[in-house]
């Protein structure tokens, strides 16, 4: 019975991170998730040029910045979309929520810059 239950919440937890890979991929051809995902080398007036966000939230004790984005791709699906920015400026990390909900999963924690694994 454990098993079950551990394997069932396993699963759980995959779903909500396949839900965020496959949104991404939905929209990976969208200019503002194009330009977030080439990290570090991109600065908030990049982001800005490239569309308005919806809301801009100070982060790290009012040091850095944080953006939603409201997007939609050709098929008319949508998804909100947050970039993190370091003090200095540049992305360091993105994903597929809100600032609010990545503040509080600690995603934006950190000021470093964002590392690839290229």
């Amino acid at each position: 019975m454990r098993l079950i239950m551990a394997g069932a919440a396993v699963a759980v937890a995959l779903s909500g991170c396949l839900g965020g890979i496959s949104t991404l991929l939905d929209f990976g051809s969208h200019p503002v998730v194009s330009k977030a995902a080439q990290g570090s080398t991109v600065s908030r007036q990049d982001m800005l040029a490239i569309q308005k966000p919806s809301q801009i939230t100070a982060i790290r004790g009012g040091t850095a910045q944080c953006f939603d984005y409201d997007l939609q791709n050709e098929s008319g699906k949508r998804a909100a979309l947050y970039v993190g920015f370091t003090s200095a400026g540049f992305v360091n990390a993105y994903g597929v929520s809100s600032c609010a909900d990545a503040v509080r999963a600690g995603y934006l924690d950190s000021d470093a810059v964002m590392k690839r694994n290229d």
